[in-house]
């Protein structure tokens, strides 16, 4: 039996620094290759994403909403010669009634076609992630929940400039331990915590319970058998 072609796939993080790097380390959160075994074949030119803002945070599903819940969902994406996404697959599913909303953001997602060595536009497949961050996380530490996580270069706990950090690195993964966040606290509804410079401007610990969640850390797992999964197709 001949060996199955490697794919690879083009990894995008919607929220900056979230899955590869420490509080130390900017993360790889454009271009980043991932290779899974699969067809089509290996493009030699990746898909590139056009017109998309990692900065936007996607809609929210009341349920969601009301749940206070940080969740991912991590796609494979089907892209096709022109950079359209034909279909997809859950490698992850969301949950808290947000596949209608998961499916919607993935159709309407265009790229910059793959390409073979010719230079021809070709299908590839992609890994994409959704995130959405805790709805009332965002507000009360941003006064706005369209938007996700900034990233900031000062140190918090010194008036000089330090390395790139996602705020969300604040929030722990679920399952590490218990609900401690040593530099945020509850503010009034609409108020921010970063001053002019992008500092937190409070380092006490928290005294609101909607703060309390745990951050969705998961990765997409590449050992799945993917054609278990059915493609969902645009209904348009």
């Amino acid at each position: 039996m001949p060996p199955r072609k490697l794919l690879v796939v083009f990894f995008i993080l919607s929220l900056a620094g979230a899955a590869a790097a420490d509080d130390h380390k900017p993360a790889r959160q454009r271009g980043e290759v991932i290779v899974i075994q699969g067809r089509p074949p290996r493009p030699a030119v990746p898909a590139k994403p056009k017109g998309y803002s990692p900065i936007k945070a996607p809609p929210y599903s009341d349920r969601a909403i009301s749940s206070n819940v940080w969740t991912r969902a991590w796609l494979l994406l089907d892209s096709d010669e022109t950079g359209s996404v034909r279909r997809f697959k859950y490698i992850k599913r969301p949950g808290h009634d947000l596949e209608p909303i998961a499916a919607r953001e993935a159709f309407k997602l265009r790229f910059e076609p793959a390409r073979n060595r010719a230079g021809q536009p070709i299908a590839t497949w992609m890994i994409w992630l959704i995130e959405w961050p805790s709805y009332w996380w965002l507000v009360d530490t941003f006064g706005v929940a369209s938007r996700m996580p900034i990233w900031v270069t000062t140190d918090r706990h010194r008036d000089n400039s330090g390395p790139p950090r996602s705020l969300a690195n604040s929030v722990p993964c679920a399952g590490s331990g218990p609900l401690w966040f040593a530099s945020m606290r509850a503010l009034p509804a609409g108020s921010t915590r970063l001053d002019g410079r992008g500092r937190m401007t409070d380092e006490s610990p928290m005294s609101s319970s909607s703060l309390r969640v745990y951050r969705d850390c998961s990765k997409p797992d590449l050992s799945r058998n993917f054609d278990a999964e059915p493609w969902i197709v645009s209904g348009r």
